[in-house]
This record gives C-alpha cells, structure tokens and sequence, in this order.
C-alpha cells in the first residue's frame, strides 16, 4: 500500500511544485515620476493603448511641469520595469538621454538625488533602501533607487513639457481556474508630490475587440469598448490596473458548478454498479469457487473513483482551453484517502456478495 501512495507522490510532483509558486506572473510595472522640491506637476494625461490580443500595451505619459529653481538638473525620476523595446522620454519634444542611478543609497547626500533620499525605507543593516509604492509589503510594488532613471539638462525657471513612451507586457494572474490578465500602473508617487494638479487617464481600446474593465470604475466619459476617459484632481488609488478575464467554456462553467465531488461520486457509483453486475453474472456460473471479481474490483473501485477527482480537473482544464491556470492545489492529496476507502468497500462488497450466495443457495 505504501508503494501505491508513493506512486501517486511522484506521479503529481511536477503540478505540486508549480502549485506552490506564486500564481502572479509579472509583466511590466511602471509609475507616474518621483519629483523634487523645486518642481510642480501641473497636469498628467496617462494613454494606455491594448493592442488586439491584450498582450502588450502602449502607454504614453504627458506631465506639464514647472521648475522653481534654475538650475535644476533631475527634476523627475523615471520607473518603469521590464518594458519591451525602449523606454522614451522628451523634454519639450526634444528627446532625451536617460541614466541610471550608480551611487549607493549612503552616497546620495550631497549630491543631485539628496532631494529624494526622504521617500526610501531601509528595513535593515543588510537590506537595500526601497519606495513602498501600496501599504502591503508586497515585492511587486517595491522600487530600489538602483532601478530609477533620469536625465540631466540644466533647466531655467518656467512651465515645460515631459512626454514618457513605452510598451508594456502584461501581468498575468493564475489563481481561480481562469487565467486574469492586467496592465499594471503605479500612481502612488504622486502622495511624494509637493502639489498635485490634474490627471487625466485615458484608455484606447479600439485595437482591442475584449471585455475590459478597471479598479477605475466606469468612465467619466466614453466606454471601455472604445474610448474611456477619466479625470481626478487628486490620487485615486495607488496601483492602476486595466483587467480582462476571458469568458470561461459554459461546459467547464457547469462541470465547476456540479462540483469535483460529485463527478467523483457519480463516476465511483457507476463503477460499482457495473463491479456488482459482474459479480453476480460470475457468481451464478461459480457458486463455488472464490469469487476474484470481489477482490479485483474492490482494489480498482475505489481507485478509479478517486482518480476520478482528480482528472476532473483537466478535463476541465481542457474545455477552458489556452486560458486555463492549471492550478487546483494538493488534489492529489485525495488519493490518500485510497487505504481508507479501498478496505471499507472491500468489506461492502464481501457482505452483498455473502448475501447473493445465500439466496442463490436457497433457491436450489
């Protein structure tokens, strides 16, 4: 028997192991610019633009700025990860050359980044300073200096224009049984911001022909089939998120309603109605002789049952399709309850087979 469960251990090792990963899948995480003392942010407009399949998306970044201070050399710092392509960035349409930060976190003081050093926390001695973009302390959303960008051009007083371009890849969310897919958008840094003006988040979904929505809400104006544009005078959440769950297959959605165990359970009293009617068929042409079929199916039942439980999951699996997670958890932990079952039917079977033998006995 201890052979019979290690089997199954090593059979389900491999959707084990992926079932104890992370079910979130990173894609691309950018944010509105971290900004120094001497700058305001007048307005933002935030373009985001799904292609047809929702895999990557444009986002296009516009901030009107005015700079206090002449001289200004990084007036914002620039956040964006795991982008495809190249990430852009124009002063007054004139494009410009990003740089990345070398210095250690200790280093800073004194220098052009000495602005910014109030917004890092250091957990500790041996951790690496970090922007907490959400409350949680979740990974995802934590920004190491080492990881902003930036520009240097001496700039006068006044109002100028910062345009930002890149294409994102999206996130994509496995837990549940379908796959959730999202472009993620840090606003957080705006509670950084000595002022704030006014945002202005727009969405192009035209290339995209998908049921879409947002952690947004509905839009001030237009839809989220075509054109969907919001407005805020003030943050109104720390992580944007634009969301599209394909529809699940109306099989798959009545299989999960049925429930795993109740396939289980009708999948299992069907065996053992065909397991008795083989029974008595053999019994009335071997009253005498042991009967095997009791042995045998007793030993199989309740293992095809339990199996049962467990490829009901890839069978529907398989009628989402493409878009399924694949991730249910320990199920196979089910086949654990096989030395428990098998005896207890076993002994089922024995009584009823005992019992025919005695009518059948009767009747001669």
């Amino acid at each position: 028997m201890k052979n019979i469960i290690l089997f199954f251990i090593i059979f389900f090792n491999l959707d084990v192991q992926g079932n104890i990963s992370s079910p979130i899948v990173p894609g691309t995480f950018g944010s509105l610019p971290f900004i120094s003392q001497y700058v305001d942010i007048l307005s933002e407009r935030l373009i985001i633009v799904p292609d047809e399949k929702f895999e990557t998306a444009l986002f296009q970044v516009e901030y009107q700025i005015k700079v206090h201070k002449k001289g200004v050399q990084i007036p914002l710092l620039f956040y964006a990860f795991d982008y495809e392509g190249e990430f852009k960035v124009w002063l007054n349409d004139q494009i410009v050359n990003l740089k990345s930060i070398t210095k250690r976190y200790e280093q800073l003081e004194g220098t052009i980044f000495s602005d910014f050093k109030y917004m890092f926390s250091i957990p500790n001695k041996n951790s690496l300073p970090y922007i907490s973009l959400t409350d949680s302390l979740d990974d995802y959303y934590q920004i190491v200096i080492n990881d902003l960008k930036y520009f240097e051009v001496d700039l006068s007083e006044g109002k100028y224009i910062i345009r930002v371009e890149y294409v994102a890849k999206r996130w994509t969310d496995n837990s549940g049984w379908v796959k959730k897919h999202s472009f993620r958008y840090a606003l957080a840094p705006a509670k950084y911001w000595k002022s704030f003006g006014n945002l202005e988040i727009i969405l192009d979904a035209s290339k995209c022909n998908l049921a879409l929505s947002s952690n947004l809400g509905n839009p001030l104006e237009g839809n989220y089939a075509n054109y969907a544009i919001w407005k805020y005078d003030e943050i109104p959440m720390d992580i944007l998120k634009i969301l599209y769950q394909p529809k699940m297959n109306s099989t798959a959605k009545k299989l999960i309603d049925f429930g795993q165990g109740n396939i289980a359970i009708i999948f299992g009293l069907c065996l053992t109605i065909i397991h008795l009617l083989i029974l008595f068929n053999f019994k009335n042409k071997n009253k005498t002789k042991r009967n095997i079929v009791v042995i045998i199916g007793s030993v199989i039942v309740p293992l095809f049952a339990l199996l049962s439980y467990v490829l009901s999951f890839d069978i529907i699996d398989a009628f989402i399709g493409i878009e399924a997670t694949e991730r249910h958890g320990y199920v196979f932990m089910i086949m654990l309850l096989y030395p428990i079952i098998l005896p207890v039917y076993w002994i089922i079977i024995k009584l009823i087979d005992k019992l025919f033998l005695k009518r059948l006995i009767k009747q001669e």
